[in-house]
């Protein structure tokens, strides 16, 4: 692994040019960048950033497997077959059960999340259903107030599911967004999340819950936290927010 340092000289508020002299570069090559305050004062880390040579290449499983029926009533599209079972209901335009060899693993959704945004509730307008040969795919076709959206629903007979969303009309100010996805609920029991995705920055601490691989716990394990009273735990596993919700924790909220 090469390293070394570079000197910037630039006033307060000034714009430079980092030149990063040339190396024996691999695809896979990550350049590890960390910018430190300079003397007098003690070096103080200012900023990380963690840049891969090649952007990364996502490879999305491929839709197939055992074949699955498709069941459409006035209110309800239901897909399965001996492992798997999809329950859309046509009039929310929202899945009522997902379910794998007899464990439910989804309870709704999908919703478009636009944080900070606050959406007003969705208006389902159209649910259409489509047998393919290797997946079933439901469009969801409604309305965020006066914002369109279209999502795409395809399921697999080896319980793999895709989830795409269209907004014709996305509003004026999308690139404010700090989030933007699609969310689903999960049945009450589901207690570890695990995660791969595309964060905001390139270097987070190992154990922050913004990082973009990860796995966490629903609920932390130990004592429960006592106001006033310094915790024996990483703040990375703080379940209270006091100010926000006054005595109560994430715990007792569910």
């Amino acid at each position: 692994m090469d390293q070394g340092r570079l000197a910037l000289e630039l006033a307060p508020g000034a714009e430079g040019q980092l030149v990063i002299p040339g190396r024996n570069w691999r695809a896979d090559d990550v350049m590890h960048l960390q910018f430190y305050s300079q003397p007098p004062s003690e070096p103080i880390l200012i900023d990380e950033f963690k840049l891969p040579l090649k952007g990364r290449e996502v490879a999305l499983p491929i839709l197939a497997g055992p074949k699955l029926q498709l069941v459409e009533s006035a209110e309800m599209v239901t897909v399965e077959n001996e492992n798997v079972r999809l329950v859309v209901d046509k009039a929310a335009g929202q899945i009522v059960e997902a379910s794998y060899r007899g464990r439910v693993v989804l309870t709704g959704g999908p919703q478009l999340n636009l944080c900070p945004y606050d959406l007003p509730p969705l208006q389902a307008e159209e649910v259409r259903a489509i047998q393919n040969a290797d997946y079933v795919e439901i469009a969801i076709d409604g309305a965020y107030g006066e914002m369109p959206v279209r999502f795409t629903i395809r399921v697999d007979g080896a319980g793999r599911m895709e989830t795409t969303y269209t907004l014709p009309e996305p509003p004026a100010d999308a690139g404010s967004y700090s989030e933007v996805g699609v969310s689903f609920l999960m049945p009450g029991e589901t207690d570890r999340l695990r995660w791969d995705r595309r964060a905001l920055w390139s270097v987070y601490p190992e154990d922050h819950i913004g990082r973009p691989v990860g796995e966490a716990a629903r609920f932390r394990a130990g004592p429960a936290a006592v106001y006033r009273q310094e915790p024996t735990w990483s703040w990375s596993l703080d379940m209270e927010d006091y100010p926000a919700v006054g005595a109560r924790t994430m715990r007792d909220m569910g």
